[in-house]
Protein backbone atom coordinates (compact mmCIF):
# COMPACT_ATOMS: atom_id res chain seq x y z
CA UNK A 1 0.00 0.00 0.00
CA UNK A 2 2.40 2.80 0.91
CA UNK A 3 4.46 4.61 -1.73
CA UNK A 4 7.74 6.38 -1.04
CA UNK A 5 9.50 8.77 -3.38
CA UNK A 6 13.14 7.71 -3.31
CA UNK A 7 14.43 10.17 -5.90
CA UNK A 8 12.99 13.59 -6.64
CA UNK A 9 12.64 14.66 -10.31
CA UNK A 10 15.96 16.59 -10.17
CA UNK A 11 17.81 13.45 -9.07
CA UNK A 12 16.06 11.42 -11.79
CA UNK A 13 17.20 14.02 -14.34
CA UNK A 14 20.79 13.68 -13.10
CA UNK A 15 20.52 9.90 -13.40
CA UNK A 16 19.29 10.33 -16.98
CA UNK A 17 22.35 12.49 -17.72
CA UNK A 18 24.66 9.92 -16.10
CA UNK A 19 23.27 7.01 -18.11
CA UNK A 20 23.09 8.79 -21.48
CA UNK A 21 26.52 10.40 -21.20
CA UNK A 22 28.08 7.12 -20.07
CA UNK A 23 26.61 5.25 -23.02
CA UNK A 24 27.69 7.99 -25.43
CA UNK A 25 31.21 8.01 -23.98
CA UNK A 26 31.52 4.23 -24.26
CA UNK A 27 30.09 4.05 -27.79
CA UNK A 28 32.52 6.73 -28.96
CA UNK A 29 35.47 6.19 -26.62
CA UNK A 30 36.10 2.51 -27.23
CA UNK A 31 36.47 2.86 -31.01
CA UNK A 32 38.64 5.96 -30.51
CA UNK A 33 40.90 3.97 -28.20
CA UNK A 34 40.98 0.91 -30.48
CA UNK A 35 40.80 2.77 -33.82
CA UNK A 36 42.92 0.14 -35.58
CA UNK A 37 40.44 -2.74 -35.11
CA UNK A 38 37.85 -3.79 -37.65
CA UNK A 39 34.92 -3.39 -35.24
CA UNK A 40 35.98 0.20 -34.47
CA UNK A 41 35.97 1.03 -38.17
CA UNK A 42 32.40 -0.31 -38.42
CA UNK A 43 31.32 1.95 -35.54
CA UNK A 44 33.11 4.94 -37.06
CA UNK A 45 31.28 4.31 -40.33
CA UNK A 46 27.92 4.12 -38.51
CA UNK A 47 28.68 7.35 -36.59
CA UNK A 48 29.89 9.28 -39.61
CA UNK A 49 33.66 9.09 -39.15
CA UNK A 50 36.33 9.59 -36.54
CA UNK A 51 35.84 13.36 -36.30
CA UNK A 52 32.14 12.90 -35.57
CA UNK A 53 32.99 10.25 -32.95
CA UNK A 54 35.51 12.62 -31.34
CA UNK A 55 32.99 15.48 -31.30
CA UNK A 56 30.31 13.23 -29.80
CA UNK A 57 32.82 12.03 -27.21
CA UNK A 58 33.62 15.61 -26.23
CA UNK A 59 29.88 16.36 -26.04
CA UNK A 60 29.43 13.36 -23.70
CA UNK A 61 32.30 14.67 -21.58
CA UNK A 62 30.64 18.08 -21.32
CA UNK A 63 27.41 16.41 -20.18
CA UNK A 64 29.44 14.54 -17.55
CA UNK A 65 31.03 17.76 -16.28
CA UNK A 66 27.57 19.34 -16.27
CA UNK A 67 25.95 16.68 -14.07
CA UNK A 68 29.00 16.59 -11.79
CA UNK A 69 28.76 20.37 -11.31
CA UNK A 70 24.97 20.20 -10.87
CA UNK A 71 25.37 17.50 -8.24
CA UNK A 72 28.04 19.46 -6.35
CA UNK A 73 25.81 22.54 -6.55
CA UNK A 74 22.89 20.60 -5.07
CA UNK A 75 25.12 19.31 -2.25
CA UNK A 76 26.22 22.87 -1.48
CA UNK A 77 22.62 24.10 -1.63
CA UNK A 78 21.49 21.39 0.80
CA UNK A 79 24.33 22.24 3.19
CA UNK A 80 23.35 25.90 3.06
CA UNK A 81 19.67 25.12 3.71
CA UNK A 82 20.50 22.86 6.67
CA UNK A 83 22.93 25.26 8.32
CA UNK A 84 20.34 26.33 10.93
CA UNK A 85 20.01 22.70 12.04
CA UNK A 86 23.67 22.78 13.11
CA UNK A 87 22.88 25.23 15.92
CA UNK A 88 21.64 24.22 19.33
CA UNK A 89 18.12 25.69 19.66
CA UNK A 90 18.71 26.65 23.31
CA UNK A 91 22.03 28.46 22.86
CA UNK A 92 22.05 29.29 19.16
CA UNK A 93 25.67 28.07 18.97
CA UNK A 94 27.19 25.47 16.67
CA UNK A 95 26.64 21.96 18.06
CA UNK A 96 29.03 19.10 17.28
CA UNK A 97 26.45 16.39 18.10
CA UNK A 98 23.92 18.04 15.75
CA UNK A 99 26.62 18.26 13.06
CA UNK A 100 27.43 14.55 13.51
CA UNK A 101 23.75 13.57 13.33
CA UNK A 102 23.40 15.39 9.99
CA UNK A 103 26.69 14.27 8.44
CA UNK A 104 26.45 10.67 9.63
CA UNK A 105 22.67 10.28 9.96
CA UNK A 106 20.38 7.91 8.03
CA UNK A 107 19.91 10.38 5.14
CA UNK A 108 23.65 10.79 4.63
CA UNK A 109 25.71 9.08 1.92
CA UNK A 110 28.81 9.15 4.15
CA UNK A 111 29.81 5.59 5.19
CA UNK A 112 29.64 4.94 8.93
CA UNK A 113 30.52 2.18 11.37
CA UNK A 114 26.87 1.11 11.12
CA UNK A 115 27.46 0.37 7.44
CA UNK A 116 30.30 -1.95 8.41
CA UNK A 117 28.07 -3.67 10.97
CA UNK A 118 25.33 -3.94 8.32
CA UNK A 119 27.82 -5.47 5.88
CA UNK A 120 28.89 -8.09 8.43
CA UNK A 121 25.26 -8.86 9.36
CA UNK A 122 24.36 -9.15 5.67
CA UNK A 123 27.19 -11.62 5.05
CA UNK A 124 26.07 -13.69 8.02
CA UNK A 125 22.55 -13.73 6.60
CA UNK A 126 23.84 -14.74 3.15
CA UNK A 127 25.57 -17.75 4.69
CA UNK A 128 22.69 -18.70 6.99
CA UNK A 129 24.50 -17.59 10.15
CA UNK A 130 22.19 -14.77 11.19
CA UNK A 131 18.84 -13.07 10.71
CA UNK A 132 18.05 -10.90 7.70
CA UNK A 133 19.25 -7.38 8.56
CA UNK A 134 17.21 -4.21 8.19
CA UNK A 135 18.85 -1.15 6.68
CA UNK A 136 18.49 2.63 6.90
CA UNK A 137 17.49 4.73 3.90
CA UNK A 138 20.82 4.10 2.17
CA UNK A 139 22.46 0.68 2.36
CA UNK A 140 26.20 0.13 2.49
CA UNK A 141 26.26 -1.05 -1.15
CA UNK A 142 24.35 2.04 -2.34
CA UNK A 143 26.86 4.27 -0.59
CA UNK A 144 29.69 2.28 -2.18
CA UNK A 145 28.08 2.65 -5.62
CA UNK A 146 27.60 6.39 -5.07
CA UNK A 147 31.23 6.98 -4.15
CA UNK A 148 32.44 4.74 -6.98
CA UNK A 149 30.56 6.91 -9.48
CA UNK A 150 31.38 10.19 -7.71
CA UNK A 151 35.14 9.63 -7.51
CA UNK A 152 35.17 7.74 -10.81
CA UNK A 153 33.70 10.74 -12.59
CA UNK A 154 36.34 12.95 -10.96
CA UNK A 155 39.27 10.67 -11.85
CA UNK A 156 38.13 9.79 -15.36
CA UNK A 157 37.11 13.39 -16.02
CA UNK A 158 40.52 14.66 -14.92
CA UNK A 159 42.35 12.13 -17.10
CA UNK A 160 40.02 12.98 -19.98
CA UNK A 161 40.82 16.68 -19.61
CA UNK A 162 44.54 15.88 -19.67
CA UNK A 163 44.08 13.99 -22.97
CA UNK A 164 41.73 16.64 -24.41
CA UNK A 165 44.03 19.56 -23.52
CA UNK A 166 47.56 18.09 -23.28
CA UNK A 167 49.23 21.48 -23.85
CA UNK A 168 47.45 22.96 -20.85
CA UNK A 169 48.48 20.13 -18.57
Amino acid sequence: GEWFTRFVPYERFLHFLVVTSFLLLVITGMPLKFYYTSWAKVIFHALGGTEVARSLHHFGAMITFLYFALHLGRLAENCWKKRAALRDPATGKFSVPRFNSIVFGPDSMIPTWQDWRDFVAHQKWFFGKGPKPEFDRWTYWEKFDYFAVFWGVFAIGLSGLVMWFPELF
